[in-house]
């Protein structure tokens, strides 16, 4: 296949962050003359290899055309942004976050792509809920409600035993919302945690 061809299609498609298998089934090459053209197109700088098995297209990936949140869903799923990441991002804390933080159901995990990190901190699958479906630059992004991020982060702060940011806006936050997803995780420290900061 073309380059310039499949370029197109993948931008028709609104899919420029691709799995080996999306590039295989849209290419319909098969296993070995799939991966070997993907390799190549990576060695001309066409693609980038974001992780073993998950590739970009390195044009709108360099013009800054794919949301860091998007690759972030991408990158280790199913995930959603959380944590710090999303703490800042409805400015609950002053700064912004050194590194995109995620939470997911699969064990902890830490990328680098493109001098991004990448910071996946585990959960029961049971507790990966609490997240909406955002569209940035035309792209689903999936990102904690407000409650659930404050949530997140309060917990993991009780597991690293480290103390909270004292600089948490929390002001407008639905305690009930927070109360609720605090009792899926059952932890002992939380609650009280959750009420003396709120």
């Amino acid at each position: 296949m073309k380059w310039i061809d499949y370029n197109e299609k993948l931008l028709g498609l609104n899919l420029p962050v691709f799995t080996l298998r999306e590039a295989l089934r849209l290419s319909g090459l098969n296993y070995d003359t799939g991966r070997m053209q993907i390799s190549r197109w990576v060695k001309m700088h066409r693609l980038v290899r974001l992780k073993n098995g998950l590739y970009a297209l390195k044009g709108p990936l360099d013009r800054g055309k794919i949301p860091a949140f998007y690759i972030a869903n991408r990158l280790y799923s199913p995930s959603y942004i959380s944590l710090e990441s999303a703490l800042s991002f409805y400015s609950l804390i002053p700064e912004i976050a050194f590194a995109l933080t995620s939470v997911c159901s699969k064990p902890t995990r830490k990328f680098s792509v493109m001098q991004t990190s990448y910071v996946y901190r585990s959960v029961q699958p049971k507790f990966l809920t609490g997240y909406v479906v955002e569209k940035e630059m035309g792209f689903s992004i999936r990102l904690a409600e407000k409650e659930k991020a404050v949530v997140d982060y309060l917990y993991f702060t009780i597991v690293d035993k480290t103390d909270p940011l004292e600089r948490l806006d929390l002001g407008g936050l639905d305690r009930k919302k927070m109360y609720g997803y605090a009792s899926l995780l059952k932890e002992e420290k939380l609650m009280p945690l959750i009420r003396r900061l709120c």
